[in-house]
């Protein structure tokens, strides 16, 4: 996991310095303070992409009420992207937004002979914060958020690994999450960086998966995860 957080880390670094680039680039005009007056606006708005890792803090598997031997869990880098609006209160400021997320995983468990599946999730977070202004000078600001977070999820996508079949979920579930993290405006690049904690065990069956496999039958999973998240993107 700290190998996988590394990696997020330098990717969203590389995705940061591209942003830097292009908000110093001479195609889009001298800087000047002028540029940076949205730190004194009344509300802002910005769009912004990254990467997430999660950390599984609970999995069970169970076939009806009886718990499944040998159960792991191993992550992959997923993405998101969305849009968010600030409204500024002196030090103090209100941020909702509204991301699109997709997460992967891999799964393994013993059925009547070792299952391992690869799991993809995408979502729809509607997420409502609160932030303080720790530096707000010019074309600088760097501040503290905190709030929650109401992940739907609109899909789940299993495959197995090293095999072609393919099964999905369509069925609309949520889960809460607590969020905190900071956040850093160097002109108008946003930098954000922040750990949400499910408060919630989500759980999926697998009766509501089409063309589940025979050893689904009466199959649930039972998860909870961790999700940090590294974006960058342009705040006006």
């Amino acid at each position: 996991m700290k190998a996988l957080y590394k990696q997020l880390f330098l990717k969203g670094l590389s995705a940061g310095i591209g942003l830097l680039f292009l908000a110093y680039s001479p195609a889009l005009g001298q800087v000047r303070h002028e540029r940076y007056n949205f730190n004194r606006r009344m509300i802002n708005w910005g769009v912004k992409a990254g990467l997430n890792a999660n950390a599984m803090v609970h999995l069970r598997v169970l076939q009806e009420e009886e718990e499944l031997p040998n159960v792991s869990f191993r992550n992959r880098s997923g993405s998101d992207i969305g849009v968010f609006f600030r409204l500024n209160l002196n030090k103090f400021f209100v941020q909702p937004e509204l991301e699109w997320m997709v997460l992967h995983q891999d799964i393994s468990f013993l059925e009547v002979s070792r299952v391992e599946l690869s799991v993809k999730t995408q979502s729809v977070n509607a997420n409502g914060l609160i932030g303080y202004n720790i530096t707000k000078t010019g074309p600088f600001t760097f501040n503290v958020i905190a709030g929650t977070s109401w992940r739907y999820q609109v899909e789940a996508r299993y495959s197995m690994l090293h095999s072609e079949s393919k099964y999905w979920n369509t069925n609309l579930t949520y889960s809460p999450y607590a969020v905190a993290g900071f956040s850093m405006n160097i002109s108008n690049v946003h930098f954000d960086v922040r750990y949400a904690l499910c408060l919630l065990t989500a759980n999926i069956k697998f009766d509501d998966t089409s063309n589940k496999p025979n050893w689904a039958e009466g199959i649930s999973i039972y998860d909870r995860e961790n999700i940090l998240s590294f974006s960058c993107g342009i705040m006006f």
